[in-house]
């Protein structure tokens, strides 16, 4: 016996499957704007960005124009920043000081010790928060100044941490979903991890055209303090393990015992609502369509590419535009809603595909 033709909707379904689609577009644009991520920021903000604020905030209009830094990582977790950075005068924006300012000469920083600190110190602080609230000179070692060049070290108590299999994460470079991303702002920037590691992971692909080299315990980042460079990712790991052939194998475990609990509970706080609503939405779907005597078998191969084919939908947006490696605290109310509403929009297409499924894919029983 001939099949069926293939019966496509009517225009008007047509229509109303290209609303649904319009509108879903427009609700997850109008989305990813509300969960706008604050501007990128600088590898490493007291060499360069924190310098020029701190100056400003003495009445200092100062510029970079040479930087270098290095970070030494502990195995204890804490890291040593060792920094060379060469300033300059520069052209004040009249709009930048208040009215009438008194700006002061740039060679102040030089004859001026206790101007010296201030302004390193806070530009040490006012990046990423390095020095304790509470002590803010706790961190800072050194700072001194030969002819235009400022040379400081501080230590920062937190940017790694060891995890299951032996490897050192260095984490500095990872917002947790909370950044958009960062730029290098010095000539270079050498991370080394601690004596007889070596670089386990891939971080090639993870900081881009900005990666110098990667040779043993040594991350070494290129960039320009006056056209600085972007990275090509916003979360970026650096695990440091032990030399050996399987520091590869430490590296992956160790990155997936790091990621794998914040995937689950990402996944649970915000897709697993989202799947909830889909599935009872695609039940409504089954029943109001089995009430107009239109419903397929349940278990037939139709039904099931139909489900299947609605959770691959709504599983592929809802991981590219919220991935379950983040936490997300800042924006878990709007997740939640943004996803579960892209479960209705997926669930309302659906409702228009469902009639076409059983001309596509045979109603033969799954268990036949």
């Amino acid at each position: 016996m001939p099949s069926p033709p293939l019966r496509w909707p009517s225009i008007r379904s047509h229509r109303r499957l290209l609303v649904c689609i319009a509108l879903a577009v427009l609700f997850l644009v109008a989305t990813a704007g509300v969960l706008a991520a604050p501007p990128p920021q600088s590898v490493c903000g007291p060499c360069n960005d924190g310098l020029v604020g701190a100056g400003h905030q003495h009445s200092l209009p100062l510029r970079v124009t040479e930087s270098t830094a290095t970070v030494q990582v502990h195995p204890n977790g804490s890291a040593t920043w060792m920094v060379t950075s060469t300033v300059a005068a520069r052209d004040p924006d009249a709009n930048e000081f208040r009215p009438n300012a008194s700006l002061r000469n740039v060679s102040e920083l030089r004859t001026n010790a206790t101007l010296r600190r201030s302004v390193v110190r806070e530009a040490v602080g006012d990046s990423r928060e390095y020095l304790e609230p509470d002590r803010p000179d706790a961190g800072l070692q050194s700072v001194s100044m030969t002819n235009s060049t400022l040379r400081f070290s501080f230590r920062e108590p937190d940017v790694a941490r060891n995890v299951t299999g032996g490897a050192l994460l260095f984490e500095e470079y990872h917002t947790r979903g909370l950044g958009s991303g960062w730029y290098v702002d010095v000539d270079r920037l050498t991370i080394v991890g601690p004596p007889d590691t070596t670089v386990g992971n891939d971080v090639r692909t993870a900081f881009g055209p900005s990666l110098e080299s990667v040779e043993n315990r040594r991350v070494v980042l290129e960039g320009d303090p006056e056209n600085a460079t972007r990275v090509a990712r916003s979360d970026i790991y650096v695990a440091f393990v032990p030399r050996g052939d399987a520091a590869g194998l430490r590296a992956a475990v160790g990155l997936a015992a790091a990621t794998l609990p914040t995937a689950v509970d990402a996944f649970l706080s915000f897709h697993l609502p989202g799947l909830v609503v889909l599935v009872a939405a695609l039940g409504l779907v089954h029943a109001l369509r089995t009430r107009r005597q239109e419903g397929l078998n349940p278990r037939s191969y139709a039904a099931v590419g139909w489900f299947a084919s609605s959770l691959l939908a709504y599983l592929v947006v809802a991981f590219l535009l919220v991935p379950p490696l983040h936490p997300y605290p800042m924006f878990g109310i709007i997740l939640v809603a943004m996803l579960a509403g892209y479960a209705l929009v997926v669930a309302t297409v659906s409702w228009f595909l469902y009639p076409m499924v059983g001309q596509w894919i045979p109603e033969r029983a799954t268990g036949s």
